[in-house]
């Protein structure tokens, strides 16, 4: 299933999102996008478009303005000064993978998720020790395909492999609970990794599932004022 998500053109997942967007919500409206130079196909003209980091799509009646990257891509230099000026300037900024994300958000946004109950990094600790069982990988590619599965078996909204900034890319995001999952790496090293991460308004609360006993023993309660939490996950391959 990742390597089909991975291989889908962006053009394609853009017409994706907007094609399932107005099934979901024919009662609003959303606009595609260009950005860059394009020129015309007659008289040798440059025609100017939105400048370049422009997200791919607006929803004008939220003000939300999305950007649909294939799983695992990180943002463009030009889509994360967009991405920081909205910040700066309180505009909502989303980046999708899936139409699915999109529309789980946007039914957020709108309050019309009361069947998806929050999230936070102890109840989904909870929830993975008593209904997952990890098999040994030697890898924690392994260990990620088998979360995700069980993720997707969930009413949780969740996301994988998501891009926090040009630098920090989180395993998972499961309604604003950050999930990093490592079979062998220093305890210091991660827990830099996770006061990283902490930094992030999209994450609310942090989750390390480690193979190694190690790194759980040298976390801390919060960082950066957020709960973390941590879960042995059992033994390498």
């Amino acid at each position: 299933m990742a390597a089909t998500r991975r291989s889908v053109r962006e053009s394609d997942l853009q017409s994706q999102a907007m094609e399932r967007f107005a099934k979901a919500f024919p009662e609003l409206k959303i606009i595609r996008l260009n950005s860059g130079l394009a020129k015309a196909l007659h008289g040798g003209y440059t025609i100017h478009l939105a400048p370049e980091g422009t997200p791919d799509l607006v929803v004008p009646s939220l003000n939300l303005w999305v950007e649909m990257k294939k799983p695992g891509k990180p943002l463009e230099p030009e889509q994360m000064d967009w991405r920081n000026w909205a910040k700066v300037h309180g505009v909502p900024h989303i980046v999708c993978d899936s139409p699915d994300d999109l529309i789980a958000i946007v039914r957020r946004m709108r309050g019309e998720s009361a069947a998806l109950q929050t999230v936070t990094a102890d109840t989904l600790r909870q929830d993975i020790d008593a209904e997952l069982s990890f098999s040994p990988c030697s890898n924690e590619y392994g260990y990620q395909d088998q979360l995700d599965q069980w993720l997707q078996s969930t009413n949780k909204f969740a996301r994988r492999e998501v891009q926090l900034s040009k630098f920090d890319r989180v395993d998972f995001l499961v309604d604003g609970v950050a999930v990093e999952l490592k079979v062998k790496c220093p305890a210091n090293e991660i827990l830099r990794q996770l006061s990283r991460y902490a930094q992030h308004d999209e994450v609310r609360e942090l989750l390390l599932l480690s193979v190694t006993r190690a790194p759980l023993l040298k976390l801390p309660q919060k960082l950066n004022g957020k709960p973390v939490r941590g879960l042995h996950i059992g033994r390498i391959l």
